[in-house]
């Protein structure tokens, strides 16, 4: 009877190592199930879209997530909220020199420089190193994810002020008196991510 329980507590505990040790390693993104969405405000309205992940992953050890990189396609912004000539015209000045310069800057990153596991199941907060038009600011936020077995999934609001990007037009951080031409400073972001383990 000993032995049998001995036994048991073995396997218990080798299957528990085996578990973790599936848990860590790289998780990449799978572009096509993963998405950027993203809302921006002004005085009396707001307009929201998509932009593309070029790639990404996320890095996980045994204690959970550990690190991670993004990189996302500044030249593929896409106002979703508005049709026809309207779409052209923000999608248009979205890319110019207005606003992200996406010609100049075709690339946004997004580099995760440290992780705490919130007392949540599969919760953490994450602090993080967003690049945009060249320069590099700390951001936080929080992050859940499900981790099962080869899959990942995750998902995060996550909220930049633009003007800490140079990104001037109508922001009342660089200029006054703006009335309801003002263009709010924080940028919402909604990330969805689904991301497979390297095999």
């Amino acid at each position: 009877m000993k032995v049998t329980k001995r036994l048991v507590s073995i396997l218990a505990a080798t299957l528990m190592g085996s578990s973790i040790a599936l848990a860590g390693g790289i998780y990449h993104v799978d572009q096509a199930a993963s998405s950027i969405i993203w809302k921006g405000s002004k005085v009396g309205g707001e307009h929201m879209g998509t932009v593309s992940l070029k790639n990404g992953n996320l890095l996980f050890s045994e204690d959970g997530l550990s690190g991670g990189s993004f990189e996302i396609d500044m030249t593929t912004i896409n106002t979703t909220d508005v049709q026809g000539r309207q779409k052209r015209r923000v999608d248009r000045h979205l890319l110019s020199k207005d606003f992200f310069a996406s010609k100049l800057f075709p690339a946004a990153t997004l580099d995760i420089a440290n992780v705490d596991k919130s007392s949540q199941d599969g919760s953490y907060n994450v602090t993080a190193d967003l690049s945009v038009k060249g320069i590099t600011k700390k951001i936080n936020f929080t992050a859940y994810i499900d981790l099962e077995g080869n899959k990942a999934t995750a998902k995060a609001d996550i909220v930049f002020d633009r003007s800490d990007y140079d990104v001037r037009y109508r922001s009342d951080s660089f200029f006054e008196n703006l009335g309801d031409k003002l263009i709010h400073d924080d940028v919402e972001v909604g990330v969805f991510l689904t991301l497979y383990k390297d095999s």
